[in-house]
C-alpha cells in the first residue's frame, strides 16, 4: 500500500515534471517566435531603409544627369541625339542592375529564412530528445527502485516465513 502511495506520488511528480517541461517548450517556443518576428520586422526595415537609399541615390544622380544633359542640349542638337539614346540605356541597365540586386536579396532572405528554421527544428528537435532521454532514464531509475523494494519485502517475508516455521 506504502509502495502504491510512493508510485502514485512519483507518477504526480513525473506528471509535474512533464507539465513543467512542456510549459517550458511552450514558453520557448513563444519567445523564440517572437525573437523571429522582431528579427523578420529588423531585416524589413532593413530592407526599407536600403531601398529608400538606394531611390535617393538613384533620384540624385538621375538629376545630376539631367542637369548634365540640359547644358549640353543648349549647345547641340546632334548631342542631344546620342545622349538621348545613352540615357535609355544607362536607365535599362540600371533597372535590370536593381531588379537583380533586389532578387538576390530576396533570395537570401529566403535562404536565411529557411536556414533559421531549420536550425530551430533541429534545436528543438534536441532538447526534445534530451528531455524523452532524461524522462526515460527517470523512469528507469524509479523502476530499479521498486524492484529493489519488491526484493526487500520479499526477503523480509521469506525471513518472517522462515522464523514462523522455526518457531512451529
Amino acid at each position: 500500500m506504502v509502495g502504491t502511495r510512493q508510485q502514485a506520488k512519483k507518477m504526480e511528480e513525473v506528471s509535474k515534471l512533464l507539465g513543467d517541461f512542456m510549459e517550458n517548450m511552450r514558453r520557448e517556443k513563444a519567445e523564440e517566435q517572437e525573437r523571429l518576428r522582431k528579427e523578420k520586422a529588423e531585416d524589413q526595415e532593413r530592407l526599407r531603409k536600403e531601398r529608400e537609399e538606394e531611390r535617393a541615390r538613384l533620384e540624385k544622380e538621375k538629376a545630376e544627369k539631367q542637369d548634365r544633359l540640359l547644358k549640353i542640349l543648349e549647345n547641340q542638337d546632334k548631342i542631344f541625339e546620342d545622349l538621348k539614346i545613352q540615357r535609355q540605356q544607362e536607365k535599362q541597365e540600371e533597372q535590370d542592375r536593381l531588379e537583380k540586386i533586389l532578387g538576390n536579396l530576396e533570395i537570401r532572405l529566403e535562404e536565411r529564412r529557411q536556414r533559421e528554421k531549420q536550425e530551430e527544428q533541429d534545436r528543438l528537435q534536441k532538447i526534445l530528445e534530451n528531455q524523452e532521454i532524461r524522462l526515460q532514464k527517470s523512469f528507469g531509475d524509479m523502476e530499479k527502485k521498486q524492484e529493489a523494494m519488491l526484493e526487500m519485502r520479499c526477503q523480509e517475508q521469506q525471513n518472517h516465513f522462515q522464523e514462523a516455521v522455526e518457531d512451529l
